[in-house]
């Protein structure tokens, strides 16, 4: 691995496991690290708005949802619905590519790449410290001599989302019978928990 790439790594100053940095050593070609103070306050004034705006629809969404349709209903938008959201959010801003990541994620599109793993440990690490929840961590890649940022925002768990994210126990049958036809596991959550991550990538040429 090259000497960028080491420095970029030590610069996280976060724990690794054996499994990631295996991960990483494949990606030589992509030079991972966390941006500058100045760079997030750049990325952030370009992106936050629009997270912001994208995660108030989906929770009007879901919540109109969980009202009209019960769990089940919930269920549907959050697998269906929430992803067309997401590339309306694209259309509309196409500097901006959105996503929604997810340890342990419902949608296959919502798992992480190497890269969204390292900011999910960010975000866990916080927690497991005592820290508050971080509200946003800003990523700098470097991929064959071009510059990309990612900016993340925390999604936690409220309580209407363990209707579906709370474990089997707390689950209704419905959503239970839904999980079970697609081969998922129901995940287990506690109100508070991280769920996961709203993710926005731009290129550096966009930035002011």
């Amino acid at each position: 691995m090259g000497c960028m790439v080491k420095r970029a790594l030590f610069g996280l100053h976060i724990f690794l496991p054996a499994a990631l940095v295996t991960g990483l050593l494949s990606c030589d070609s992509t030079t991972p690290g966390p941006a500058t103070r100045q760079e997030s306050d750049k990325v952030m004034a370009l992106c936050a708005p629009r997270a912001t705006e994208l995660q108030q629809r989906l929770r009007s969404t879901l919540m109109g949802a969980l009202e009209s349709g019960g769990p089940a209903g919930a269920f549907a938008a959050c697998t269906q619905l929430a992803p067309r959201l997401l590339q309306d959010a694209g259309q509309e801003d196409p500097r901006l590519d959105m996503k929604r990541v997810a340890r342990r994620p419902l949608e296959a599109a919502n798992a992480p790449d190497v890269w969204e793993r390292l900011a999910l440990e960010h975000f866990e690490g916080a927690v497991a410290a005592g820290r508050v929840l971080p509200t946003q961590w800003v990523q700098r890649l470097e991929q064959d001599g071009q510059r990309r940022y990612r900016a993340y925002l925390p999604i936690p768990a409220g309580g209407p989302c363990l209707a579906c994210h709370g474990g089997a126990e707390a689950m209704p049958d419905t959503v239970r019978a839904l999980l079970a036809s697609r081969g998922s596991a129901p995940p287990a959550y506690a109100e508070g928990d991280l769920l996961g991550l709203l993710r926005v990538e731009i290129a550096a040429r966009e930035l002011p």
